[in-house]
């Protein structure tokens, strides 16, 4: 797989729940891009298969791990966010090949500093 030039200083969350079998692949292609520091912060939400064995694996200093309570997507985003050293983050969408096409126009500019609102979260819970 052909690897992406980065600019500017960039991290990438990959939020993971039961994702051994993909994780690899998705750590690899991240690492592959090329021109600029960046950092991996995989967020174990509570995995309950060997997502855990596979991050204590990763030799690489610029892969992270943050292990939290199974607590959904958005708030595995949300900790890998704040644990963000680069004020860019690429908040991955896909269970393989998430560094595919990582480029400046492709990342979401969001500060680690304040993790994006989102207008769903601030509306009051029916019932």
């Amino acid at each position: 797989m052909p690897s992406s030039v980065l600019s500017d200083p960039v991290s990438v969350v990959i939020p993971a729940y039961n994702y051994a079998h993909f994780l690899p692949e998705a750590i690899a292609s991240v690492l592959a891009q090329t021109g600029a520091e960046l950092e991996v912060i995989i967020v174990d939400d509570g995995s309950t298969d060997d997502t855990p064995a596979v991050c204590a694996h990763q030799a690489d200093p610029r892969v992270r791990t943050v292990q939290q309570a199974n607590a959904g997507l958005s708030a595995a985003r949300n900790a890998g966010l704040r644990e963000a050293r680069f004020p860019v983050c690429r908040l991955s969408r896909r269970r393989r090949s998430v560094g595919a096409g990582i480029s400046r126009r492709g990342v979401a500019g969001i500060s680690p500093s304040r993790p994006p609102s989102s207008p769903r979260s601030a509306r009051p819970a029916h019932g």
